[in-house]
């Protein structure tokens, strides 16, 4: 009988335990099944499907993760043939501990939040009585449109909101990137979003919005913010983001 593909779960490992709001998945597909020439894999967590792999490794950053409650969750990785059948299923069991109490909400935890979450919450309340433009009509033909949300930092430090000073202070105290060439969208996130678009052309456009901090010296700056535009121009071509 033919072994089945075995697959790698760098992060989290069996039995390993995550703590507070975060943590990162990584797996790799087996060298022995080429992605995504005969086929894809495809993540759940706790059961609930969580991804498409589309490629060899995948990292994912579970930002939020104290959503997750506290004790033994399971993370399966199912590889599927280009006819759909399944050619190897693998999990591994991982612990969450820190989780919010469960009421508090996916994104909340008393470390990292409380005042602050409240303080967002009563800024953003009078947002969703504001009036708002009913969509424009849709062909069948037209493309769905898929909104992405990337949070971009351009300190060389994760800022951890917990400094007596502002950002810009905490950043040129740190190190800052100034050349936007170097940022992780251009070198990670664009590349993976372009290489899995061609397996879908036509079906979807892909619109990218960054989410930056008020004061960060290279995205709350508007020539900085034209060069970035136009990297980001450069690199996706004809692609429909």
């Amino acid at each position: 009988a033919q072994v089945p593909p075995e697959n790698t779960f760098h992060s989290p490992q069996p039995g390993q335990t995550v703590l507070g709001r975060s943590f990162t998945i990584e797996v790799e597909v087996a060298s022995s099944f080429h992605v995504p020439e005969e086929g894809k894999g495809v993540l759940f967590l706790d059961g609930g499907k969580l991804l498409e792999v589309r490629q060899q490794r995948v990292t994912v950053s579970m930002d939020g993760a104290g959503g997750l409650f506290e004790g033994q969750h399971t993370l399966r990785l199912v590889l599927l043939a280009l006819d759909g059948s399944t050619v190897a299923t693998q999990q591994v069991l991982f612990l969450k501990e820190g989780a919010p109490e469960e009421t508090a909400g996916p994104f909340h935890d008393d470390k990292y939040d409380d005042e602050a979450l409240h303080e967002m919450q009563a800024a953003c309340a009078p947002l969703a009585d504001l009036p708002r433009d009913p969509p424009p009509p849709r062909s069948r033909d037209d493309p769905a449109v898929i909104a992405l949300g990337l949070p971009v930092l351009s300190s060389l430090t994760k800022y951890d909101g917990e400094e007596a000073d502002d950002m810009r202070m905490a950043q040129e105290r740190e190190g800052f990137i100034n050349d936007a060439s170097q940022l992780p969208m251009f070198e990670v996130f664009i590349p993976s979003l372009l290489a899995n678009i061609p397996l879908e052309k036509g079906h979807y456009r892909y619109d990218v919005y960054l989410g930056y901090d008020l004061g960060d010296p290279l995205f709350d700056d508007a020539p900085s913010r034209e060069s970035i535009h136009r990297q980001l121009v450069t690199l996706v071509g004809e692609a429909p983001v």
